[in-house]
């Protein structure tokens, strides 16, 4: 994993590190057609493919929902740096599953979300198209909260990497709120962010390897160490091993079914 943080060097804890972000990655293809969801009584589920307008991008996505007589609960999706929706296409099917709709979203500059340009190496030259994403996030809760088939009180968000700092800031500046939080090895979530947790009133899981990657593992250690001393409510998994980010799902694949049954049991009526 790279980390555009290696190339500005070490940040103050006050300011959030850059994002962390693959190793080289080719060109973002489109993602293949999602295929038919299937819940635990064996409906398909509602495939929708989605897409939203924030700051001049269109971005992309993916919304899954259980077949159901009434609203149900929901998850936002979001990818790591550098990745894509389909990373979560496995944990979209364990919570239809179980119930639980999700958007899967490629974020600006991502995925298929590419209209306004691509954020590939060098990254350092790019990363200001990832300037805004926060309003991805607001945008994508909005339109998840006033679905008709969705239960917009009980909505829950899953980041990974920088993506999860970036659910902190649209939060910090007054966006809509969930109902429930993941954060997939963080290494980008300030004390701004950390200081929100337990005045938010809703559980939040933060999940990471023991070893996460040579690049990413320092800034992941300072901000679990920043977790535990600012946060008496938040649930940490650690997993040993290598893993960052949803890479951990492809190491790790029973965290998907894990990560699935956490979300549906916080969102349950």
């Amino acid at each position: 994993m790279l980390s555009l943080a290696v190339l500005a060097g070490a940040c103050a804890r006050a300011q959030p590190p850059p994002p962390v972000v693959p190793e080289p990655v080719a060109a973002a293809t489109p993602e293949p057609a999602a295929e038919p969801a299937v819940t635990s009584s064996s409906h398909p589920a509602i495939v929708e493919r989605v897409e939203l307008r924030s700051g001049g991008w269109v971005l992309i996505g993916d919304f899954v929902a259980p077949a159901a007589d009434h609203a149900t609960p929901a998850a936002l999706l979001l990818h790591r740096a550098a990745g894509s929706r389909g990373e979560y296409e496995q944990l979209a099917r364990a919570l239809a599953e179980r119930g639980v709709a999700s958007l899967r979203l490629d974020l600006r500059a991502c995925g298929e979300s590419t209209n306004l340009g691509q954020f590939v190496e060098p990254y350092a030259e790019h990363r200001h198209l990832l300037e805004g994403t926060p309003d991805d996030v607001r945008a994508a809760l909005d339109w998840l909260k006033g679905n008709a088939v969705v239960d917009g009180e009980r909505v829950a968000v899953v980041g990974a990497s920088y993506s999860g700092e970036m659910v902190g800031e649209a939060l910090r500046a007054g966006g809509p709120a969930a109902a429930a939080y993941v954060m997939v090895s963080p290494g980008s979530f300030s004390d701004e962010s950390i200081a929100l947790i337990d005045r938010s009133g809703a559980p939040w899981l933060f999940v990471r390897t023991t070893e996460e990657s040579p690049v990413s593992r320092p800034f992941i250690d300072e901000v679990f160490d920043a977790l535990a001393r600012g946060s008496k409510l938040a649930e940490v998994r650690v997993l040993e091993g290598e893993g960052h980010a949803t890479r951990i799902f492809d190491l790790h694949p029973t965290l998907i079914d894990e990560l699935a049954g956490w979300i549906a049991g916080r969102l349950a009526s």
